[in-house]
Protein backbone atom coordinates (compact mmCIF):
# COMPACT_ATOMS: atom_id res chain seq x y z
CA UNK A 1 0.00 0.00 0.00
CA UNK A 2 0.91 3.38 -0.97
CA UNK A 3 1.73 5.53 1.84
CA UNK A 4 0.69 8.89 -0.54
CA UNK A 5 -1.75 7.82 -2.65
CA UNK A 6 -1.35 11.26 -4.61
CA UNK A 7 1.97 10.26 -5.51
CA UNK A 8 1.26 7.02 -7.75
CA UNK A 9 2.09 7.94 -11.47
CA UNK A 10 -0.78 8.30 -12.91
CA UNK A 11 1.14 7.99 -16.94
CA UNK A 12 3.34 5.81 -18.19
CA UNK A 13 5.44 5.69 -21.75
CA UNK A 14 5.00 2.14 -22.40
CA UNK A 15 7.48 1.79 -25.26
CA UNK A 16 8.66 0.66 -27.94
CA UNK A 17 12.51 0.63 -27.49
CA UNK A 18 14.78 3.25 -30.08
CA UNK A 19 10.99 5.04 -31.04
CA UNK A 20 12.19 8.11 -29.24
CA UNK A 21 10.71 7.51 -25.91
CA UNK A 22 13.61 9.52 -24.08
CA UNK A 23 13.26 12.03 -26.23
CA UNK A 24 9.52 12.60 -24.75
CA UNK A 25 10.24 11.42 -21.35
CA UNK A 26 13.11 14.61 -21.54
CA UNK A 27 10.85 17.09 -22.86
CA UNK A 28 7.74 15.93 -20.44
CA UNK A 29 10.70 15.95 -17.34
CA UNK A 30 11.06 19.58 -18.18
CA UNK A 31 7.40 20.93 -17.36
CA UNK A 32 6.64 22.44 -14.24
CA UNK A 33 3.69 20.38 -13.89
CA UNK A 34 5.41 16.96 -14.63
CA UNK A 35 7.26 14.32 -12.73
CA UNK A 36 9.15 12.20 -14.50
CA UNK A 37 10.56 8.79 -12.60
CA UNK A 38 14.45 8.84 -12.19
CA UNK A 39 15.22 6.42 -13.08
CA UNK A 40 13.70 6.24 -16.16
CA UNK A 41 13.43 2.78 -16.88
CA UNK A 42 12.25 1.17 -13.96
CA UNK A 43 10.41 -2.31 -15.83
CA UNK A 44 8.34 -3.04 -12.17
CA UNK A 45 5.36 -4.05 -13.71
CA UNK A 46 6.76 -6.70 -16.36
CA UNK A 47 6.53 -9.23 -14.13
CA UNK A 48 6.88 -11.73 -17.24
CA UNK A 49 10.28 -10.94 -18.22
CA UNK A 50 13.89 -10.65 -15.98
CA UNK A 51 14.49 -7.28 -17.72
CA UNK A 52 14.00 -5.53 -14.19
CA UNK A 53 15.72 -2.78 -12.41
CA UNK A 54 12.98 -2.76 -9.90
CA UNK A 55 12.20 -5.75 -7.58
CA UNK A 56 9.57 -4.37 -4.69
CA UNK A 57 7.06 -2.10 -4.22
CA UNK A 58 9.22 -0.03 -1.87
CA UNK A 59 11.75 0.62 -4.04
CA UNK A 60 9.32 1.45 -6.89
CA UNK A 61 7.10 3.66 -4.84
CA UNK A 62 10.87 5.58 -3.45
CA UNK A 63 11.42 6.90 -6.85
CA UNK A 64 8.58 9.28 -6.22
CA UNK A 65 9.07 10.62 -2.95
CA UNK A 66 9.77 13.82 -3.91
CA UNK A 67 6.42 14.03 -6.01
CA UNK A 68 4.29 17.34 -4.66
CA UNK A 69 0.83 16.60 -5.45
CA UNK A 70 0.38 20.52 -5.29
CA UNK A 71 2.57 20.90 -8.02
CA UNK A 72 3.30 17.54 -10.23
CA UNK A 73 -0.32 17.54 -12.45
CA UNK A 74 1.16 14.53 -14.10
CA UNK A 75 3.63 12.10 -12.51
CA UNK A 76 5.17 9.88 -14.88
CA UNK A 77 8.04 6.86 -15.70
CA UNK A 78 9.08 5.33 -19.10
CA UNK A 79 9.88 1.77 -19.54
CA UNK A 80 10.72 0.68 -23.14
CA UNK A 81 10.00 -3.38 -22.54
CA UNK A 82 6.35 -2.42 -21.01
CA UNK A 83 4.92 -2.60 -24.96
CA UNK A 84 6.25 -6.43 -25.57
CA UNK A 85 5.16 -7.79 -22.04
CA UNK A 86 2.44 -9.77 -21.55
CA UNK A 87 1.66 -8.72 -18.03
CA UNK A 88 2.53 -5.01 -17.63
CA UNK A 89 -0.54 -3.64 -19.04
CA UNK A 90 -2.24 -5.61 -16.99
CA UNK A 91 -0.56 -4.89 -13.88
CA UNK A 92 -0.22 -1.13 -14.57
CA UNK A 93 -4.21 -1.36 -14.42
CA UNK A 94 -4.44 -3.09 -11.49
CA UNK A 95 -1.63 -0.49 -9.68
CA UNK A 96 -3.75 2.87 -11.30
CA UNK A 97 -6.90 2.16 -12.72
CA UNK A 98 -7.19 5.83 -14.32
CA UNK A 99 -3.73 5.65 -15.78
CA UNK A 100 -3.15 7.00 -19.45
CA UNK A 101 -0.63 5.39 -21.85
CA UNK A 102 1.73 6.98 -24.30
CA UNK A 103 2.90 4.81 -26.78
CA UNK A 104 6.05 5.32 -29.80
CA UNK A 105 6.46 4.20 -32.82
CA UNK A 106 8.66 4.43 -35.98
CA UNK A 107 9.22 2.44 -38.80
CA UNK A 108 9.36 -0.86 -37.85
CA UNK A 109 12.12 -1.74 -40.81
CA UNK A 110 14.84 1.33 -39.12
CA UNK A 111 13.59 0.10 -35.57
CA UNK A 112 14.14 -3.48 -36.03
CA UNK A 113 18.17 -2.23 -37.00
CA UNK A 114 18.42 0.50 -34.08
CA UNK A 115 17.13 -2.12 -31.71
CA UNK A 116 20.32 -4.59 -32.88
CA UNK A 117 22.45 -1.48 -32.46
CA UNK A 118 21.46 -0.77 -29.11
CA UNK A 119 21.36 -4.46 -27.97
CA UNK A 120 25.07 -4.33 -29.14
CA UNK A 121 26.16 -1.40 -27.53
CA UNK A 122 24.83 -2.34 -24.41
CA UNK A 123 26.51 -6.20 -24.26
CA UNK A 124 22.94 -7.50 -24.64
CA UNK A 125 23.64 -8.90 -28.20
CA UNK A 126 27.12 -10.19 -29.05
CA UNK A 127 26.87 -10.84 -33.07
CA UNK A 128 28.00 -7.56 -34.53
CA UNK A 129 26.07 -8.06 -38.06
CA UNK A 130 22.23 -7.39 -37.98
CA UNK A 131 21.65 -9.87 -40.81
CA UNK A 132 23.47 -12.41 -38.71
CA UNK A 133 21.47 -11.44 -35.77
CA UNK A 134 18.24 -11.44 -37.62
CA UNK A 135 18.56 -15.05 -38.93
CA UNK A 136 19.74 -16.19 -35.33
CA UNK A 137 16.17 -15.50 -34.60
CA UNK A 138 14.45 -18.66 -34.76
CA UNK A 139 16.94 -20.52 -33.73
CA UNK A 140 17.68 -18.41 -30.24
CA UNK A 141 14.23 -18.81 -29.26
CA UNK A 142 14.13 -22.34 -29.36
CA UNK A 143 17.34 -22.57 -27.60
CA UNK A 144 19.46 -24.22 -30.90
CA UNK A 145 21.30 -21.31 -30.74
CA UNK A 146 23.05 -20.15 -27.88
CA UNK A 147 21.66 -16.93 -25.83
CA UNK A 148 24.06 -14.47 -25.02
CA UNK A 149 24.70 -14.21 -21.02
CA UNK A 150 23.93 -10.32 -20.88
CA UNK A 151 20.42 -10.91 -22.41
CA UNK A 152 17.62 -11.24 -19.74
CA UNK A 153 15.03 -11.64 -22.17
CA UNK A 154 15.46 -13.72 -25.73
CA UNK A 155 12.37 -11.48 -26.71
CA UNK A 156 14.67 -8.38 -26.76
CA UNK A 157 16.58 -10.30 -29.63
CA UNK A 158 13.52 -10.68 -31.46
CA UNK A 159 13.81 -7.87 -33.44
CA UNK A 160 11.02 -9.40 -35.82
CA UNK A 161 8.60 -10.16 -33.34
CA UNK A 162 9.58 -6.93 -30.96
CA UNK A 163 8.94 -4.40 -34.10
CA UNK A 164 5.34 -5.57 -34.56
CA UNK A 165 3.77 -2.28 -33.93
CA UNK A 166 0.37 -3.05 -35.40
CA UNK A 167 -0.19 -5.82 -33.31
CA UNK A 168 1.92 -4.48 -30.19
CA UNK A 169 -0.36 -1.49 -30.28
CA UNK A 170 -3.76 -3.84 -30.83
CA UNK A 171 -3.40 -5.39 -27.66
CA UNK A 172 -3.00 -1.99 -25.89
CA UNK A 173 -6.06 -0.46 -27.36
CA UNK A 174 -7.99 -3.73 -26.26
CA UNK A 175 -6.89 -3.59 -22.87
CA UNK A 176 -7.06 0.18 -21.94
CA UNK A 177 -9.65 1.64 -24.72
CA UNK A 178 -8.08 4.45 -27.49
CA UNK A 179 -9.70 7.67 -25.09
CA UNK A 180 -6.30 6.77 -22.55
CA UNK A 181 -3.91 5.78 -25.38
CA UNK A 182 -1.79 8.35 -26.98
CA UNK A 183 0.36 7.11 -30.45
CA UNK A 184 3.34 9.14 -31.45
CA UNK A 185 5.31 8.50 -34.52
CA UNK A 186 9.10 9.08 -34.58
CA UNK A 187 8.28 10.51 -38.82
CA UNK A 188 5.85 13.28 -36.46
CA UNK A 189 9.02 13.69 -34.02
CA UNK A 190 11.54 14.67 -36.56
CA UNK A 191 9.32 17.23 -38.78
CA UNK A 192 7.09 19.11 -36.33
CA UNK A 193 7.80 18.08 -32.24
CA UNK A 194 6.13 21.47 -31.14
CA UNK A 195 3.13 20.05 -32.39
CA UNK A 196 4.34 16.68 -31.33
CA UNK A 197 4.76 18.01 -27.66
CA UNK A 198 1.61 19.95 -28.17
CA UNK A 199 -0.43 17.14 -28.74
CA UNK A 200 1.02 15.14 -25.66
CA UNK A 201 -0.02 18.08 -23.47
CA UNK A 202 -3.59 17.64 -24.51
CA UNK A 203 -3.62 14.40 -24.07
CA UNK A 204 -2.17 14.89 -20.26
CA UNK A 205 -4.79 17.53 -19.65
CA UNK A 206 -1.49 20.02 -18.82
CA UNK A 207 -1.46 23.88 -19.76
CA UNK A 208 0.95 24.91 -22.58
CA UNK A 209 4.25 26.00 -21.34
CA UNK A 210 6.78 27.74 -23.58
CA UNK A 211 8.94 24.84 -24.23
CA UNK A 212 10.76 26.14 -27.63
CA UNK A 213 13.69 23.57 -27.67
CA UNK A 214 13.27 20.09 -28.58
CA UNK A 215 16.69 17.91 -28.35
CA UNK A 216 16.75 14.30 -29.51
CA UNK A 217 17.96 11.95 -27.34
CA UNK A 218 19.91 8.45 -27.44
CA UNK A 219 21.37 9.15 -30.87
CA UNK A 220 23.42 6.34 -31.91
CA UNK A 221 26.64 5.20 -30.14
CA UNK A 222 29.30 2.69 -30.42
CA UNK A 223 31.49 1.33 -28.13
CA UNK A 224 35.32 1.74 -27.94
CA UNK A 225 35.80 -2.13 -26.17
CA UNK A 226 32.44 -4.15 -26.67
CA UNK A 227 34.28 -6.64 -24.36
CA UNK A 228 34.62 -3.96 -21.34
CA UNK A 229 30.74 -3.51 -21.92
CA UNK A 230 30.11 -7.10 -21.76
CA UNK A 231 31.63 -7.38 -18.55
CA UNK A 232 30.31 -4.20 -17.19
CA UNK A 233 26.76 -5.94 -17.87
CA UNK A 234 27.37 -9.34 -16.42
CA UNK A 235 28.57 -7.57 -13.27
CA UNK A 236 24.99 -5.56 -13.09
CA UNK A 237 23.38 -8.69 -13.97
CA UNK A 238 25.21 -10.61 -10.74
CA UNK A 239 24.60 -7.69 -8.59
CA UNK A 240 20.79 -7.55 -9.15
CA UNK A 241 20.29 -11.36 -8.67
CA UNK A 242 22.24 -10.64 -5.28
CA UNK A 243 20.17 -8.26 -4.85
CA UNK A 244 22.67 -5.26 -4.77
CA UNK A 245 20.66 -2.10 -6.47
CA UNK A 246 23.26 0.68 -5.32
CA UNK A 247 26.80 0.58 -6.31
CA UNK A 248 30.12 3.63 -6.10
CA UNK A 249 29.86 4.81 -9.44
CA UNK A 250 32.50 3.18 -10.76
CA UNK A 251 30.75 1.24 -13.84
CA UNK A 252 28.97 4.14 -14.32
CA UNK A 253 32.00 6.38 -14.99
CA UNK A 254 33.80 3.35 -17.42
CA UNK A 255 30.79 3.34 -19.44
CA UNK A 256 30.32 7.02 -19.94
CA UNK A 257 34.64 6.66 -20.61
CA UNK A 258 33.68 3.60 -23.15
CA UNK A 259 31.34 5.59 -25.78
CA UNK A 260 31.11 8.10 -28.77
CA UNK A 261 28.35 8.91 -31.40
CA UNK A 262 28.47 7.56 -34.71
CA UNK A 263 25.86 7.11 -37.53
CA UNK A 264 23.25 5.00 -37.81
CA UNK A 265 23.93 1.57 -39.38
CA UNK A 266 22.27 0.97 -42.92
CA UNK A 267 20.76 -2.28 -44.95
CA UNK A 268 21.41 -3.14 -48.62
CA UNK A 269 18.31 -2.62 -50.54
CA UNK A 270 17.54 -6.08 -51.51
CA UNK A 271 17.98 -7.28 -47.37
CA UNK A 272 15.65 -3.71 -46.94
CA UNK A 273 13.05 -5.46 -49.37
CA UNK A 274 12.86 -8.67 -46.90
CA UNK A 275 12.11 -6.60 -43.58
CA UNK A 276 9.93 -4.56 -45.51
CA UNK A 277 7.91 -7.48 -46.91
CA UNK A 278 8.37 -9.23 -43.21
CA UNK A 279 6.38 -6.01 -41.54
CA UNK A 280 4.61 -5.21 -44.32
CA UNK A 281 0.99 -6.43 -43.49
CA UNK A 282 1.81 -5.73 -39.74
CA UNK A 283 1.85 -1.90 -41.20
CA UNK A 284 -1.03 -2.11 -42.77
CA UNK A 285 -2.91 -3.11 -39.42
CA UNK A 286 -1.04 -0.17 -37.15
CA UNK A 287 -2.56 2.03 -40.55
CA UNK A 288 -6.01 1.16 -39.94
CA UNK A 289 -6.02 1.50 -36.30
CA UNK A 290 -3.84 4.78 -36.36
CA UNK A 291 -6.03 5.87 -39.60
CA UNK A 292 -3.29 7.52 -41.44
CA UNK A 293 -1.50 6.35 -44.20
CA UNK A 294 1.94 4.47 -43.36
CA UNK A 295 2.54 2.89 -46.82
CA UNK A 296 5.42 5.17 -47.32
CA UNK A 297 7.57 2.91 -44.52
CA UNK A 298 7.39 0.20 -47.19
CA UNK A 299 9.45 2.61 -49.59
CA UNK A 300 13.17 0.76 -50.29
Amino acid sequence: MWKDIAKKPNFFIIGAPKCGTTSVADWLSNHPNVFMCDPKEPHYFNTDSMHKSTFSPEEYESYFERVDPQIHQSIGEASVWYLISEDSISNILEFQTSARFIVCLRNPVEAAVSLHDQKLFSGDETEPDFWTAWNLQAGRKTGQHKVPFNCMDVRELMYGESCLFGSLFSRVLEKVGRERVHAILMDDLRANPGAVYGELLDFLNLKHDKKASFPVANASKRRYLISLQRVLRKVTILKQKMGIRRGVGFGKYLNALNRSSRPRPSLDADKKKELVSYFSSDIDRLEELLNRSLQHWKNV
